[in-house]
């Protein structure tokens, strides 16, 4: 480019010059003197192509200068760009390694680089609230979402870091702002029907419930369990209020939704007994345990019937599901033995696939020894109870997280999970 425009000046510096010397003219030019100069006319040409020439010269410098300036900038750009993915992929790495410190100390070196990508700031932000410091992650979040008002990865982290903080109501308006951009988000669906459900907004939550399955985000059995808990709150709130009507009626809609849900199952049974109808309470207690035997409910119906001397009927019912519940089969061993039945209770355990491998069945046949004064079989079948019983931590594991508990609760207290708690069929 600059061959051509020097080539260019020269070629209108030899035209100039060619017709200013057949045209020889000249002009007066009073500059700072009194009198006027005559000048050639070809001088006052020749000089003002210069002028013009020096001019173009100097902005091509100055282009040139800029140029380089701006070359030196994106080398400095790039640079800073390559040690922040540098710092950004590492931070992944260790991510990955579940090295929360070490990634989080990586990532904001980067975001030390590079101030306004936005993206660092949400991956800061996310390990920020993995590690539970939601006012800082929440911060993170805001940053982004005041730069990128509909940045919904931005608004999503506010929404959990609010929850995280118990601030339900504030995390219920941005899972709704999701929901606005995207009206079927399952992130924001299943957060709105957290909060719904922590700020005890029944209604709602079923709503929100029937739409993550209409749109196939929950499964059948997940949703029918989800319903049962809620109509299970709403029925031991009304309980706390004295209301015994509305107690038992939001417990059977509970139970309607799903019949093996145990908490509804005690509560329901307990109030049928405290509104005078004993008879209805048995007669839950049996059907649940009929379609699915489980422990705790096997328990309230056994302390009943024993309160109020039935111990036949009960008999009677353990003998129609012992055929399809060993831990029923247990109970009935049991209950023959508390009634000095040692034949029948010997002949229940020996019906059981592997005895051996039962310490609640090894706790009967030493008992049933014992009572014959058999103590040297006796012993052995404590003995090996005891060695079995070595392998149980507890008497119920969580199905969600595998926690042991020696007592039965509605809830794990460790992850949250409803009806989890399962009881070995095994033990005594």
């Amino acid at each position: 480019m600059s061959r051509v425009i020097f080539g260019l000046t020269v070629f209108v510096i030899l035209a100039l010059s060619y017709l200013a010397l057949e045209n020889p003219t000249t002009i007066p030019l009073k500059l700072f003197q009194k009198v006027p100069t005559e000048v050639p006319l070809y001088m006052v040409l020749f000089g003002s192509f210069i002028l013009g020439a020096l001019f173009v010269y100097v902005l091509f410098l100055l282009q040139g200068a800029r140029g380089a300036l701006i070359g030196m900038r994106e080398k400095r750009v790039k640079k800073r760009d390559e040690r922040t993915d540098a710092h950004r992929q590492e931070a992944r790495n260790q991510l990955r390694l579940g090295e929360l410190e070490k990634s989080r100390n990586l990532l904001e070196k980067a975001s030390q680089l590079s101030p306004e990508n936005l993206e660092l700031s949400l991956d800061l932000a996310d390990i920020l609230l993995e590690e539970k410091e939601y006012t800082k992650a929440s911060d993170r979040y805001h940053h982004v979402f005041s730069r990128d008002p509909k940045s919904i990865r931005a608004i999503l982290g506010i929404a959990v870091s609010s929850e995280g903080t118990e601030n339900f109501s504030e995390a219920e308006l941005y899972y709704r702002r999701v929901l606005e951009m995207e009206k079927t988000n399952p992130v924001a669906l299943k957060g709105l029907l957290r909060t719904q459900k922590a700020q005890k907004k029944w209604q709602g939550a079923m709503e929100t419930l029937r739409l993550l399955r209409r749109e196939g985000l929950v499964s059948a059995e997940r949703f029918d369990k989800t319903l049962a808990v809620i109509w299970y709150k709403q029925g031991i709130t009304e309980e706390k209020a004295g209301d015994l009507k509305r107690t038992i009626s939001f417990l059977e809609r509970s139970v309607k939704a799903r019949s093996d849900f145990v908490p509804s199952l005690l509560s329901l049974g307990d109030a049928y007994i405290r509104e005078g109808s004993p008879e209805k309470a048995v007669k839950t207690w049996e059907a649940a345990l009929t379609e699915c035997f489980q422990f705790p409910v096997a328990k309230a119906l056994e302390e009943y019937r024993l309160q109020h001397g039935a111990e036949k009927e009960l008999i009677q019912f353990y003998k129609k599901t012992s055929n399809r519940s060993e831990l029923a089969r247990l109970l009935l061993a049991r209950l023959y033995l508390r009634q000095n039945q040692l034949e029948e209770a010997e002949a229940e355990i020996s019906k059981m696939p592997d005895v051996e491998a039962s310490p609640g069945a090894l706790l009967i046949l030493a008992e049933v020894e014992k009572k014959r004064l058999n103590e040297v079989l006796s012993n052995r079948y404590y003995g090996l109870a005891i060695d079995r019983l070595h392998d149980h931590l507890g008497d119920y594991r969580c199905d969600s997280c595998g926690t042991t508990y020696d007592q039965w609760v509605p809830q794990c207290p460790k992850c949250g999970a409803w009806d989890s708690l399962q009881r070995d069929q095994f033990l005594p």
